[in-house]
């Protein structure tokens, strides 16, 4: 289902460690991460997140990203192959046991390249790097021994098998989320992903992932490749909810008899600051990956206002003065706006008295009290309007 095979008997355990036990692993060791990866299935399913703790108390546990399935909140990333209908190909899935071929943690220096041998001619590899935050370089490789050509379509995934707490917040999209070509943002919430069962689009590049208040996921095709793209839920052993965000490549990898071909792709799992979405979006050209932070309907002034204050709080050291800075600044910025409206007010009170003089003296015809009234304002160059606009023009700010 959700576009690739996926096996249904999940064993469960007690705990996360029991589940992280239960198979061999490589460890992830950055200076933002650390973690696993899981031999069975290739997947990325043990993440901790280590600038970031649960409390602020000194000895609190860092934050658990991901969790491989078993474990009481699962929640992964994986990579695979899916075959064309019809074409009877050994595929690895999540229950493969792959190998591991060189390095031995997964560092900033070390890459890791993951192996495995279908048995019938084809030697599928995995070679997994990381960057100094959260992105991961994911490149499957398919070696051919055979003496056919063999053509595999590329997916990549991301599996959460429980629903997460949100906090519902009207302002803060929490769920799956992605920005998919004409589609532009797509947000959900698990309720209406589970009341959908799946929802499907057609883009070239994009990504597409889950969000949470302060994390995320996301996986990220090549922004040149056509991809299927998927948000997908079922429920299995009965009550496990399964959240899926997955993509599969339009486009076939062809390993030529004897030869080889390759397909990379990029996964996110981290914190949702700023500066480094805005640089992975730059580096690596990535459609709107600002969007996976919820600037909300006034992106074009909520934006530049979080520069504002991220700039003052650089400067001032504390968020509270940096906040107040920011009023004094629009303030100031909006003070001609409400002066002109003070002044314009402050005419408007003055003619008061030949107002209600106008109005005693037409009591009972409308249009002369109109037209005395407007000969008043242009005697006395008043503009009712500008006693509203400047006031309208700062009620978005």
């Amino acid at each position: 289902g959700g576009g690739s095979p996926v096996s249904t008997d999940i064993v469960s355990f007690a705990t996360r460690d029991a589940a992280l036990a239960a198979n061999p692993r490589v460890a992830i060791q950055t200076p933002a991460l650390s973690g696993s990866i899981n031999l069975v299935g290739a997947r990325i399913d043990d993440l901790h997140l280590l600038r970031y703790r649960e409390t602020i108390g000194e000895d609190s546990p860092t934050i658990t990203l991901l969790s491989p399935a078993g474990s009481p909140q699962p929640y992964f990333l994986e990579q695979g192959w899916v075959a064309p209908a019809g074409a009877a190909i050994a595929l690895p899935d999540g229950q493969t046991q792959w190998s591991l071929e060189s390095g031995e943690t997964l560092t900033l220096e070390t890459p890791v390249t993951l192996v495995w041998d279908n048995g019938e001619g084809l030697v599928f590899r995995r070679t997994i790097a990381l960057d100094e935050n959260y992105m991961f370089t994911v490149n499957q490789s398919i070696e051919n021994t055979g003496t056919s050509e063999v053509a595999l379509y590329p997916y990549s995934r991301i599996m959460r098998l429980y629903t997460p707490q949100t906090q519902n917040f009207f302002i803060l999209h929490e769920g799956p989320v992605g920005v998919l070509g004409d589609a532009n943002l797509v947000e959900m919430s698990y309720g209406d992903l589970v009341g959908d069962g799946q929802r499907d689009f057609t883009a070239t590049g994009g990504w597409l992932g889950f969000t949470d208040k302060y994390w995320a996921t996301a996986i990220v095709p090549d922004q040149e490749e056509t991809i299927n793209a998927r948000f997908f839920h079922t429920t299995r052993n009965g009550n496990l909810d399964d959240y899926r965000a997955n993509f599969v490549s339009q486009t076939a990898v062809v390993a030529p008899a004897g030869g080889s071909a390759e397909h990379a792709s990029l996964a996110f799992a981290g914190a949702k600051v700023e500066s480094i979405i805005d640089f992975y979006e730059r580096t690596y050209s990535i459609d709107r990956f600002e969007l996976l932070i919820d600037w909300g309907w006034f992106h074009f002034i909520t934006k530049p206002m979080f520069y504002i204050i991220r700039l003052l709080y650089e400067l001032l050291g504390n968020f509270g003065l940096a906040i107040l800075a920011v009023t004094v600044i629009i303030k100031a910025i909006f003070f001609p706006l409400a002066n002109k409206s003070y002044a314009s007010m402050a005419n408007m009170r003055r003619m008061q008295p030949q107002m209600k003089e106008i109005q005693e003296k037409n009591k009972d015809d409308r249009a002369a009290q109109q037209q005395a009234m407007m000969e008043l304002y242009r005697k006395e160059k008043i503009n009712p309007l500008s006693v509203c606009w400047p006031i309208l023009i700062q009620i978005p700010v």
